[in-house]
C-alpha cells in the first residue's frame, strides 16, 4: 500500500482504490489499484530485488511474490491496465 501512496504523489491526477473482501471465514481478497504515469513492465517489477526507487530501497513487490510462493495459503497476480497497475492477493486461512 505504501507504494501506491508513494507512486501518485507527483501526479496530476492520482487515482488509488483499496478493497478488502471477505469470501468466506477463511477466504479474503485485498485488491490495490493505483494510476502509474510511466511504463511499467510486471513482469520485471516482480522479479527478486527489482526495484525504481532510488538506492534500490523498495523491493516490495518481489517480496510479495516469494512470500507467495512459499505458501500455498496466499496467491498473488499483477497488471497494468490503461496506465493503472492492479494487485491482487488471496488469502485463505487454515
Amino acid at each position: 500500500m505504501d507504494n501506491a501512496i508513494e507512486a501518485t504523489f507527483k501526479q496530476t491526477k492520482p487515482y488509488i482504490q483499496f478493497a478488502l473482501l471477505k469470501h468466506s471465514p477463511k477466504v479474503y481478497e485485498l485488491v490495490i489499484a493505483n494510476s502509474i504515469e510511466q511504463k511499467l513492465n510486471i513482469n520485471t517489477a516482480l522479479k527478486f530485488e527489482h526495484s525504481t526507487k532510488e538506492g534500490h530501497q523498495g523491493i516490495s513487490l518481489s517480496n510479495v511474490t516469494q512470500l507467495v510462493e512459499n505458501d500455498d495459503h496466499y496467491s498473488f497476480s499483477a497488471e497494468v491496465k490503461d496506465k493503472v497497475i492492479i494487485m491482487t492477493c488471496f488469502i485463505q486461512g487454515k
